[in-house]
C-alpha cells in the first residue's frame, strides 16, 4: 500500500460519517481501483487473523463501501 494512501485510510478510520470517509477515500486514490481493492485485500486478511480488531474491521467496510461507491452501486 502506498504511504500516502495508508495515511489517508487512517484519517478516514478517525472519522464518525462513514459517507465522509469513504468520501476521503475516494479523493486520496485518484480513480485507482487496484489499490482500494489491495488494502481490502490487505485488511480483510487482517481482520480473519485477529477479528477482535476493530480498525481492520471498519477498514474493510470503509473500503467495500469506497469499492461499491466507485463502481456507482452506492
Amino acid at each position: 500500500m502506498q504511504i500516502v494512501f495508508r495515511h489517508a485510510l487512517m484519517l478516514a478510520l478517525m472519522k464518525e460519517d462513514p459517507s465522509e470517509a469513504v468520501s476521503q477515500l475516494l479523493r486520496s486514490v485518484g480513480g485507482d481501483r487496484r489499490l482500494l481493492e489491495s488494502a481490502r485485500a490487505h485488511y480483510h486478511d487482517l481482520s480473519r487473523e485477529r477479528p477482535q480488531d476493530r480498525d481492520a474491521r471498519r477498514a474493510c467496510f470503509l473500503l467495500d463501501q469506497a469499492l461499491l461507491a466507485r463502481s456507482g452501486v452506492r
